[in-house]
């Protein structure tokens, strides 16, 4: 049994969906161990069916700089990376009424992210909220960074660049196709409205023992 209960720190109308989609960032600590136990103790009596989403090959952009490697060699490395996820995690997958789970790599053959790459630059060169948040969730991951030259730092920009496009092209695309309320513990990439967008944050409470 879990040590953590979640809490929901923004809702995004979740309760108007049968299907939930968690998107497991490789990189959350909120999603791991006893806090991922602690989401699907809180989703299965909510959901009839949850969409687990391993974004593990959306992150060769930034294992690419991270860690020195080319796009290819940055995406085997994703990959080992999901499947070390899955083997600590799978097995509470059967805690849930009914589940899927799908990986980067499928998305991106079910999704054809060049149909929105035009959508999303002409946000990002807007002048409004979505494009100077969309903008800051780059600034915000170099911040986290230091450079020792000009050129990693362009390097840097770019893969952050184009980790925030993919991603946010899936979304477009799933708003179209895969009607789920989105579960996630931490802050959501900004996009744009839409009539499918349904974003709901949580965060967790340490359980009391007893005295």
């Amino acid at each position: 049994m879990s040590t953590y209960k979640v809490k929901v720190t923004h809702s995004g109308g979740w309760q108007d969906h049968d299907t939930a989609r968690i998107a497991i960032s490789l990189k959350n600590p909120k999603q791991q161990g006893k806090k991922f136990d602690a989401i699907l103790d809180w989703l299965t009596p909510r959901f009839n069916h949850v969409v687990i989403q391993l974004a593990d090959t959306l992150h060769r952009h930034n294992i690419a700089i991270d860690e020195g490697l080319d796009l290819k060699a940055a995406h085997k490395r994703a990959v080992e990376y999901g499947d070390i996820w899955l083997e600590s995690h799978q097995h509470l997958f059967d805690k849930l009424p009914s589940h899927q789970l799908i990986r980067w790599d499928d998305r991106l053959t079910q999704i054809d992210v060049n149909t929105y790459y035009p959508q999303l630059e002409q946000i990002m060169h807007a002048n409004d909220n979505t494009s100077a948040n969309m903008r800051k969730y780059i600034d915000d991951y170099m911040l986290r960074r230091k450079f020792v030259s000009d050129d990693e730092k362009q390097a840097a920009y770019n893969a952050s660049r184009n980790y925030v496009l993919e991603e946010s092209a899936i979304y477009l695309g799933l708003f179209e196709t895969e009607r789920a309320a989105e579960i996630y513990p931490g802050s959501y990439l900004p996009l744009p409205e839409h009539p499918n967008k349904s974003f709901t944050s949580i965060d967790f409470i340490r359980k009391r023992g007893p005295r």
